[in-house]
């Protein structure tokens, strides 16, 4: 949809809004909106302060899930969470869980069996900035990945797992601000499974990267051809961020015929392979681009929503 600037006077410049919409919201001459800047986009909306979601919960019901399920919370939007606990070892698991990936949701008060978690970082940092940083992150990841083999730097294996990490934060905050906020996307679903895979794409950095540091460095075996591989993975990543922010049909076929070329590569190369870390790296590797490849499709579906618009 499109509209053109109407300019008032020197200073003032308006736009139109969607007659369908005032309708269905209700909306009268005189009404106050609330107008939000988020990068190039201005995003008008009746109410931007949703409604205050509590939960209450028990550590023990939840045993090694609690960890997901808090962040699942924290996802969907919850505001405070008040949760009960029976040993100080669940004190300090709640603790861990909250220094890991929950951005702003800080215990407020603890009595002797329970603890209140709240979100006290107020409104989400714009979702766009945030989503261009997970981006960039992954591809930083990525290519750094793909470097380190090159030159055999095996050591810094370690060290992205930080960028993980970051990644992890970054994801989740997304995904917490589309349940919460919502997006200009037409479409939140495909949006929100595209950001859960680029979180899983990092996850499968990291099982290869606690592989490959488990391997001592005299016997992890890297050829060229692993090296390669891992390189064009990492430019598969880049060109579909390029493709996310601007259209573009021939890129899009140009990620298919890369997928087909590198698994192909792949499987042939898995039947030469003579060493146990080359196994590992060609396993990986296959995830990786299939994770990759996935993003395509719902892609897809919110870019012909953003083609209609226009």
């Amino acid at each position: 949809m499109r509209r053109k600037v109407i300019q008032i006077a020197d200073s003032t410049q308006l736009v139109s809004l969607p007659r369908k919409w005032c309708i269905k919201q209700n909306i009268k001459k005189g009404d106050e909106l609330n107008v939000e800047i988020d990068g190039s986009k201005v995003i008008v909306a009746c109410d931007l302060k949703p409604q205050i979601e509590r939960f209450e919960m028990k550590m023990k019901d939840y045993g090694v899930l609690a960890p997901r399920f808090i962040h699942a919370l924290y996802k969907r939007g919850m505001d405070e969470i008040k949760i009960y606990m029976d040993t100080p070892q669940e004190f300090n698991d709640l603790q861990k869980i909250l220094s890991n990936e929950t951005v702003g949701l800080e215990i407020i008060e603890q009595g002797k069996n329970y603890c209140v978690a709240k979100n006290v970082s107020g409104q989400i940092e714009g979702f766009d900035s945030v989503l261009r940083r997970t981006f960039l992150l992954t591809c930083n990841l990525a290519e750094d990945c793909a470097k380190a083999m090159q030159e055999k730097n095996f050591e810094s294996f370690s060290n992205l797992l930080l960028l993980e990490k970051s990644n992890n934060k970054f994801t989740t905050l997304c995904r917490r601000y589309l349940n919460k906020y919502g997006s200009s996307f037409d479409k939140i679903g495909p949006v929100y499974f595209i950001i859960e895979n680029i979180e899983n794409i990092a996850d499968e950095y990291k099982y290869l990267f606690h592989q490959l540091t488990a391997i001592k460095n005299d016997q992890l075996k890297i050829s060229g051809n692993c090296v390669e591989i891992y390189q064009k993975i990492a430019k598969m990543i880049s060109d579909f961020q390029e493709v996310f922010y601007k259209y573009d049909n021939s890129k899009l076929v140009n990620l298919a015929d890369v997928r087909k070329k590198l698994i192909e590569q792949c499987y042939s190369d898995l039947k030469k392979s003579k060493s146990y870390s080359e196994t590992i790296l060609l396993h990986h590797a296959l995830i990786l681009i299939q994770k990759i490849f996935n993003l395509v499709g719902p892609y897809m579906v919110v870019a012909q929503g953003r083609l209609i618009q226009q």
